[in-house]
């Protein structure tokens, strides 16, 4: 192409561009929603403000990465709809939206064909019903690829200039390889304009859209008091300190004693409590929303509605937070209503968080953090050193698919215990890139049978510990581990599981497994396996934590740092027992892990090992000195001397 020709086409682009109306105007003169899935037929920008600048950025060349997240029912999912459908009928390029599931891609497939048939504009562009199908929406001039998280593949097939990603948590969770994030941007990499876009309602502490806002310019969308003009965010909760502490939040929630009023009564009761103290009443609300101003973290607004400051950060990753206090019709008075409902019922909590306030749940448990505990529980022995109050170890191990976490514990008086050592092996590999099966369980053997410096010597005068029980772990290997165990032809190493069942207040049960009643395989023998009341070793544990450092039944760790210590604590502590509604919708007390991405391995260590020190003592922790006192070391009876009989009345020597 000639300089000429390149000239001619770029005045054509730019006509053609300017042709082109903004992807918001576009929206309000083309989008219809359908009946069946909006309350509202029209894209109604009047209603939802702030959906404007959200629309305007997706279109901006300048966004290469676009956050969108927050409590539900705002908007998040017609915006969706609105870029997916503008951008093929002004911008069309390869696009690709991604679901967290199968069903969920078709539902988000005819929704949106629930939209594109109400809006002419779109329906000219998609074929007929019997043509369409699970794989692509056909826009006649682009294609949009579907997607799920559960298939590697599908996300991994298509190279698209615009990828929509919804409901990124749950993305997230169900995605089996490799990173979401990382995987999709691959689609991009060949595009110098592009658009990821990721939508999403936070939920617990692992939240990947929270990471993603975190990440971003993070824009709060900031409206006009209507007595003061001051701008600021709505918050459901005051400020707790600083400048504004008691103000900017909803108010008229507690009567003059501080009390919570019902719910009911919080419904007329409540108004927003400006962050100057005004009172502003919910008939005050719309006016604010309609001259909101989105403002970007490091940036303020002032009271002619102008943005202040400078943006913390680049505005090629945009983030927009909307709560629930925005929509037009959801009152203030609601909005607390809902909030005084779920006080006092954890799952209730947890779901207002996420789907009113917009926000992450932090599990409130018994469990501290990793560091807390490691601050807290550290003692005076040395890694690998038995600390000089112990009786005896105890050495717990949780079989993983390519690895074997393990743990040492030393057990004195009253059941106060020593962390002694920890690890993990991997599989090995040899010269020809193979593994063995077993070769991260054999290298435990050392461990077996190690014997254990005591600092100095323990109270029946004892300067090293052999393991006096190793419990290994059958819930993921049993037969690979039955055969190991084999091996050693002693009831000092035994099969130990987690008991799913077990009878109320009984620490564990023993019986012998003929065959895995999942594949049918026969455990040469017999399996003889140790079933573990859980619930009932990691409370006691937990409970252990609290105990002073001197005091008896306490749970120590050596006097390592907390960077050398890190893993071993993380695991520990990603356990806690929360309230869970099950099938049968009742409220129930389960384990849960606070972080799935951490694991728990090195805490079932620490319960198999609890578990076989119980056994050796019989459930009895007292005197233990008197049990453990090793026992006098027979002595041969002396031989007695022979004394040669006199002959002849006098020595031989005088004879």
């Amino acid at each position: 192409m000639n300089a000429l020709t390149k000239a001619i086409q770029a005045r054509i682009d730019a006509r053609t561009h300017q042709q082109r109306p903004p992807l918001p105007d576009w929206a309000k003169a083309e989008i219809r929603f359908s009946g069946k899935t909006s309350a509202n037929p029209r894209f109604d920008a009047e209603e939802y403000p702030y959906v404007v600048e959200i629309l305007e950025s997706a279109e901006d060349p300048e966004t290469e990465e676009l956050t969108i997240t927050g409590s539900t029912q705002w908007g998040k999912t017609k915006i969706l709809e609105v870029v997916l459908g503008g951008m093929a009928a002004l911008h069309p390029a390869p696009a690709m939206m991604v679901t967290p599931d199968q069903k969920t891609t078709r539902q988000v497939r005819d929704r949106f064909y629930g939209t594109a048939d109400a809006s002419p504009a779109l329906h000219r562009m998609l074929p007929p019903a019997h043509r369409r199908n699970d794989r692509y929406i056909d826009f006649g001039n682009s294609l949009c690829h579907l997607a799920y998280s559960g298939s590697t593949q599908t996300l991994s097939s298509e190279s698209c200039r615009v990828i929509l990603v919804t409901e990124l948590d749950r993305c997230r969770k169900n995605l089996h390889e490799g990173s979401l994030e990382k995987l999709v941007a691959e689609r991009v990499k060949n595009w110098p304009n592009y658009l990821l876009l990721f939508e999403g309602t936070p939920t617990d502490e692992t939240s990947a859209i929270v990471k993603k806002y975190d990440a971003s310019d993070r824009r709060r969308y900031l409206v006009p008091c209507p007595h003061c003009g001051r701008y600021q965010e709505l918050r459901f909760f005051v400020h707790k300190g600083g400048k504004y502490a008691g103000k900017g939040g909803l108010a008229g929630l507690q009567n003059a004693d501080g009390e919570w009023l019902p719910a009911d009564k919080v419904r007329d009761s409540a108004y927003y409590l400006c962050e100057n103290g005004c009172r502003i009443e919910s008939i005050d609300k719309s006016e604010m929303v309609d001259k909101g101003v989105w403002c970007p973290a490091g940036q303020t607004v002032d009271k002619n509605g102008k943005l202040r400051g400078k943006p913390l950060r680049s505005p090629h990753k945009k983030g927009y937070y909307l709560n629930s206090l925005y929509p037009k019709k959801i009152s203030f008075g609601r909005a607390a209503e809902e909030m005084a409902s779920s006080r006092g019922d954890p799952a209730a909590w947890q779901s207002f968080l996420n789907n009113w306030v917009g926000i992450k749940y932090t599990p409130q448990t018994k469990t501290p953090a990793w560091t807390t505990l490691g601050k807290r529980l550290r003692a005076h022995h040395r890694r690998g050193v038995v600390a000089a109050r112990a009786f005896f170890v105890t050495v717990g191990a949780d079989v993983q698919e390519e690895s074997v976490y393990w743990i040492a514990r030393a057990w004195g008086e009253g059941a106060t215990s020593w962390l002694v050592d920890w690890g993990c092996f991997h599989k090995q590999v040899d010269s020809q890139g193979a593994t063995r099966p077993d070769s991260h369980l054999t290298q435990l053997d050392p461990i077996i049978r190690r014997a254990w410096p005591v600092a100095g010597v323990n109270p029946v005068q004892q300067t090293t510990l052999n393991t006096v029980r190793v419990g290994i772990d059958t819930g993921h290997k049993p037969l690979l581990v039955h055969n190991f165990v084999r091996t050693y032809n002693s009831d000092r190493v035994i099969c130990i599981a987690g008991d799913a069942s077990p009878v109320a207040g009984v620490p564990y049960s023993f019986s012998v497994v003929e065959k895995n009643l999942r594949t049918g395989k026969v455990y040469p023998g017999g399996m003889r396996r140790w079933a573990v009341n859980t619930d009932l070793f990691k409370t006691d544990i937990q409970d252990r934590w609290s105990i002073g450092r001197d005091e008896p039944g306490a749970w120590l760790i050596p006097d390592v740092s907390l960077d050398e210590a890190s893993d071993y604590l993380k695991q520990v502590a990603n356990e806690g027992k929360l309230p869970v509604i099950g099938r049968d919708g009742r409220t129930k007390m389960r384990w849960i892990l606070i972080q799935p991405g951490v694991g728990n391995h090195y805490f079932d260590c620490e319960v198999y090992a609890r578990a076989q020190a119980d056994m050796v003592v019989g459930g009895n922790w007292s005197d233990l000195a008197a049990r453990f006192t090793p026992p006098p070391p027979r002595q041969a009876k002396e031989k007695e001397r022979f004394i040669p009989k006199k002959r002849g009345g006098g020595s031989w020597i005088n004879r």
